[in-house]
């Protein structure tokens, strides 16, 4: 079960309404609690390996208990200006999140077929756990708005943080962040533009926000129990404490632009901006052998930038009956790595941290197509026949970078971008005499993908798929243009290569939805509707969907959704 009953106070301190000054407090007490028990059991009609197998009449017992208490306090000050021009407020929040857990579990297996399936019963123990853990956040935020004529207008905030995933010395963390609005379309000099003129505004911004780990007890030396020792129980040391982990920090500077025409018929606001990531946060970072270890779980490696810009449009209107809308929205973004501190990351992965390139940049061998006439067989096969002697006609050639007339690690480079350069929707609707219709599209383009191992092989573990029938080369009866290699049990030409690289830009019919509402006398109005989800998708991607991770083995794509129903609303 989990209950998450709530606790609410709000106290007018000074002042009543708008007349006079006015001073509020809120104050929040959130429980979130939460027990769950599990139990399991696995019959041994399901065990093809026999009674050895730890799978065979296995028990399993879990239970799990957790709480999470938020306390929030917050005061709002409103001062009353004889000035009407003049508008402040200001508002201070504090907030404490304090939470705990508990979980255990144990298995037993080699039950008696019959009744019994509760791990308390006799059986062979084939696993035991228990564990606890323990959180604590703060933060601490002011800010101020302060505007004159509701035609200039200025924020500032500033937000301090701490939480028990960094060390004392590294807890805190400072956020401030300041943006002004200047309304054009209210300045006297534009009274001759207002007839048509409905919005325009200018909206500079900066800010810095934090981020941090997802894991607690970072700052902690750490230890396991082994009996691996020369056959004696003993512990080791199972992490490097990180002292010095610290927030990652990311600061945008923003400028925006908001357009209104018409009677905000017509709308639009462009945004530009450049946002710098420093002490950026990885994961499983490599580190020298001589540590004892082979990674840090988390670290801050260097810095990172994101420049880009939004835009969108909107046009709503009535005609007679009927009303209608039509908005669209397209974002544009460039990534790159810009230092990492003499951090090298892995070359032989599907993905790599490099200087000057996107984050996660796409890395492997560039290739030349597939060797499908003997042309390309003479002038390749004596370089390829050195990197990997089975090589033949049918295969992928890979390209040597360097020159050297040799295939090695030294001519792999980056071969596709895992983040999306542009994004894009569109949503459409209206209205009409009781009928309504609205649907949303969205999209990506400049984006590549890459799937591995059995989405691609033709001898997985799930066997070949029917595009490795009609696609693959055939060295029997040779012909051009073909996009998979010749089938192999092999996995040579599925290293990580060009090759594999896909175009993953896309555009989905995301939701339709369209109903009819029905007056009905002693009743407000009763709406029956059909809707659907992910109706199509438009794109080039070869491999599932376009939407499956960079690097995925396997992928649960997203499926079609219909749906009818009702609602019924009463006066």
């Amino acid at each position: 079960y989990r209950m998450q009953p709530e606790f609410q106070l709000h106290y007018n301190l000074l002042g009543l309404d708008d007349s006079k000054m006015q001073l509020k407090y809120e104050g929040k007490v959130l429980f979130n609690i939460e027990n769950r028990y599990t139990d399991k059991f696995y019959p041994s009609s399901l065990v093809t390996a026999g009674w050895t197998d730890k799978n065979n009449n296995k028990a399993t017992s879990e239970a799990h208990k957790g709480r999470a208490i938020t306390t929030t306090h917050r005061l709002t000050f409103i001062p009353h200006f004889m000035n009407a021009d003049h508008s402040f407020m200001a508002m201070a929040q504090f907030q404490l999140i304090d939470g705990d857990s508990k979980q255990q579990s144990n298995s037993v297996y080699n039950l008696p077929t019959g009744s019994i399936q509760s791990p308390t019963a006799d059986g062979l123990i084939s696993g035991m756990s228990t564990g606890a853990g323990q959180w604590r956040s703060i933060y601490m935020t002011f800010s101020a708005h302060y505007a004159f004529k509701s035609r200039y207008i200025a924020d500032f905030s500033v937000r301090r943080d701490g939480t028990t995933k960094f060390g004392d010395n590294k807890r805190w963390g400072t956020f401030p962040a300041l943006s002004f609005r200047w309304n054009v379309v209210d300045e006297p000099w534009m009274k001759g533009a207002q007839k048509w003129l409905s919005m325009l505004s200018v909206r500079p911004g900066w800010g810095r926000v934090g981020s941090q780990p997802g894991a607690e007890y970072l700052f902690f030396s750490k230890y396991t129990a082994t009996d691996s020792y020369n056959g004696a129980n003993s512990i080791y040391p199972s992490n490097i404490r990180l002292s010095n982990l610290q927030w990652e920090e990311k600061e945008t500077w923003n400028v925006g632009f908001d357009l209104g025409l018409f009677d905000n018929r017509v709308t639009a606001d462009f945004n530009i901006y450049t946002q710098m990531t420093s002490k950026l946060l990885m994961t499983n970072v490599n580190i020298p052998s001589s540590s004892g270890f082979p990674s840090l779980s988390w670290t801050n490696v260097g810095k990172m930038r994101n420049n880009g810009w939004e835009v969108s449009i909107g046009w709503q209107d009535k005609i007679g009956d009927l009303s209608y809308y039509v908005k669209a929205n397209l974002s544009d973004v460039k990534n790159k790595v810009i230092d990492l501190r003499g951090y090298k990351s892995s070359t032989t992965e599907l993905t790599a941290k490099i200087e000057g390139q996107p984050l996660n940049a796409i890395f492997g061998f560039e290739t030349l197509g597939i060797c499908d006439n003997q042309e390309l067989y003479d002038k390749y096969a004596p370089m390829m026949q050195k990197y990997n002697p089975k090589w033949g006609m049918g295969d992928i050639i890979i390209k040597d970078r360097t020159g050297e007339g040799v295939i090695n690690d030294e001519d792999r480079t980056v071969i596709g971008n895992s983040i999306p350069r542009f994004t894009f929707g569109l949503n459409l609707g209206f209205e009409y005499k009781g009928f309504d219709f609205s649907c949303f599209f969205q999209g990506v383009g400049k984006a590549d993908g890459y799937v591995t191992m059995e989405a691609i092989q033709p001898m997985g573990i799930n066997g070949a798929r029917k595009e490795h029938y009609k696609e693959s080369f055939n060295p029997q009866d040779p012909k051009p243009g073909a996009y998979f290699p010749r089938i192999l049990s092999s996995d040579y030409n599925y290293a990580y290569m060009s090759h594999w690289v896909q175009d993953a830009s896309y555009i989905r019919l995301k939701n339709l939805q369209i109903g009819y509402s029905f007056k009905i006398k002693g009743l407000n109005q009763l709406r029956v509707y059909a809707s659907g989800e992910n109706l199509f998708t438009a794109t080039k991607y070869r491999t599932w969907d376009p939407e499956t991770p960079v690097g995925a083995r396997g992928f649960y794509p997203n499926v079609a959704v219909y749906s009818m129903g009702c609602l019924l609303y009463t006066s």
